[in-house]
């Protein structure tokens, strides 16, 4: 090879380095591997690629190697923190690489916020993204420059007249935010109660026979089982068995397994339409009822505050409110398992006190501080038309991500934020521009009360009546897409028995009744 030559393979040699370094990463080969191979290969094939240039076709590298250095080139232009300081941009780099970091690196944000301030600039692959970290600068950024911000719309959204209740325009949220959150208010939700713990124990007890078989059980079946029974309950008034019920999960499976982050298929449209058949029938079923209970279901709440209800549009949103929230609830029950597992002085602290019979909060405690550790990650908002805040312009067409969990792990807000002490909560009330696990504003989360009510009966049910453990881990994981949520692992397994002696001096079947 002649020098020139030696010269071009040191300088493609040195345009690769973002790319060695990315794939060096362990979280990079652990949260995607498949993405880690492939980026790896397409690595391996140019090194290849530019060695059989060198040798066979040597007067082609000068020119590749121009193409890749002009892209090296204007991607490290982009990635400097100051690109975009002229235009009022805040500090942060837009670098391709750093946008699969974010994929990979659970505390990315909290280390970009570290380096550039509470607010700073990143790239989701080809859409920029102003962060916010603090949940009181945030709030105040979605509260007033609301005109200047609308939704971050997914897909699914296309399919609903009016929209998802977050993601409706003002005139239409106003008349269907009033009718929900009567629909799922802590009266609606109680009704389900019984059927909720009834459920936890249901699952348990099956997973109690799994385990006296020898078998490591993941708890993701039993908790998905556990959830859609509670959701179908409190959203529909459809008891587990029913004829109802089962006909609802021969239906829901094509969409319950549709991406959201994707246009809906024809199965899952499909079964779309096969559901919205099967609410007006219950619907229908309810009116026709004599001895039917109003305020038993959010159908049936829905169906008694106006005779025009349920239209498509409050159809259309239940369904997805079953999707959508009962995914996040069973990651919160995950949360919880791998939590507590974790944490077994808390597991017997609580135990304790529900066999004393003592009127105890602890159980929300705990679910409060799992959702502030784990389960509450960001807010999402997109720029419709250019504004300043704080001396940094925030251009039309980008994103704003109000960064939730990051925001929880204030250490001037909470005392010791990285441990997990329900005990915060006990003598102190944080208002939502410190703790804001269920969103801000009128899109907030209107679910609150199910999920505690779900989440209270999983770990009271788990912690009262068994003795368990976690058996088997892993790292924490998630999908590969910026809007995906972190897990604990899908290695997580425990083993579950009934408690060997319940204080009473009753069996498990006697404490149940």
């Amino acid at each position: 090879m002649t020098p020139v030559t030696l010269f071009l393979l040191a300088v493609l040699l040195v345009c690769s380095w973002p790319l060695s370094r990315l794939l060096a990463r362990p979280s990079f080969r652990q949260v995607a591997p498949r993405q880690w191979l492939a980026l790896a290969t397409v690595g391996l094939l140019a090194i290849a690629v530019s060695l059989i240039l060198a040798v066979y076709q040597p007067n082609w590298l000068p020119a590749v190697t121009a193409v890749v250095v002009l892209f090296v080139g204007a991607s490290a232009w982009r990635s400097r923190p100051g690109f975009g300081r002229s235009r009022g941009l805040p500090p942060g780099s837009l670098s391709p690489w750093q946008s699969i970091e974010a994929l990979v690196e659970r505390d990315f944000y909290s280390r970009q916020a570290l380096q550039y301030g509470p607010v700073f600039k990143m790239a989701q692959f080809h859409r920029g993204v102003i962060c916010v970290v603090g949940l009181d600068r945030g709030h105040r950024l979605l509260r007033e420059y609301r005109k200047s911000l609308g939704p971050s719309l997914q897909p699914f959204n296309r399919e609903i007249d009016g929209g998802f209740l977050r993601y409706m325009d003002d005139t239409t949220h106003r008349r269907y935010a009033g009718l929900f959150r009567a629909a799922l208010s802590p009266t609606v939700v109680s009704a389900s109660e019984l059927t909720i713990r009834a459920a936890a124990e249901d699952e348990l007890a099956d997973m109690d026979v799994a385990s006296a078989q020898g078998q490591s059980i993941s708890p993701e079946p039993y908790l998905e089982r556990l959830v859609s029974k509670s959701f179908l309950s409190v959203l529909f008034g459809v008891q587990p068995g029913s004829e109802s019920f089962e006909r609802f999960e021969q239906i829901y499976p094509p969409l319950g397994e549709q991406p959201l982050g994707s246009s809906l298929g024809n199965e899952a449209l499909e079964a779309l339409e096969g559901l919205r058949r099967w609410v007006m029938l219950e619907a229908d079923s309810l009116r026709a009822d004599d001895e039917w209970q109003e305020s038993s279901s959010a159908l049936g709440e829905l169906v008694r505050s106006d005779e025009t209800m349920p239209d498509p549009t409050a159809v259309d949103n239940l369904l997805f409110i079953h999707k959508i929230s009962s995914d996040n609830v069973v990651a919160l029950l995950r949360w919880l398992v791998k939590i507590l597992g974790d944490h077994p002085d808390w597991v017997n602290r609580l135990r304790g006190e529900l066999d004393s019979d003592t009127d105890s909060d602890l159980s929300d405690r705990i679910v409060m501080e799992a959702l502030r550790l784990a389960q509450s990650e960001y807010l999402y908002r997109e720029v419709v038309e250019d504004f300043e805040v704080d001396g940094f312009t925030m251009p039309r067409g980008w994103l704003v991500r109000v960064c939730v969990r990051e925001s929880h792990a204030d250490s001037g807000v909470f005392r010791d934020a990285d441990t997990f002490d329900p005990d915060r909560f006990l003598n102190h009330r944080f208002d939502s521009s410190q703790y804001s696990p269920f969103g801000f504003g009128p899109h907030a989360c209107n679910g609150v009360h199910l999920t505690m009510m779900i989440a209270r009966s999983w770990i009271e049910s788990l912690c009262g009546g068994f003795d368990w453990s976690i058996v088997r881990d892993g790292p924490v994981e998630r999908e590969f897409r910026h809007w995906s949520h972190w897990r604990p692992s899908r290695s997580l397994a425990i083993s579950v028995r009934p408690r060997s002696e319940l204080e009473s001096g009753t069996d498990l079947e006697e404490a149940r009744a």
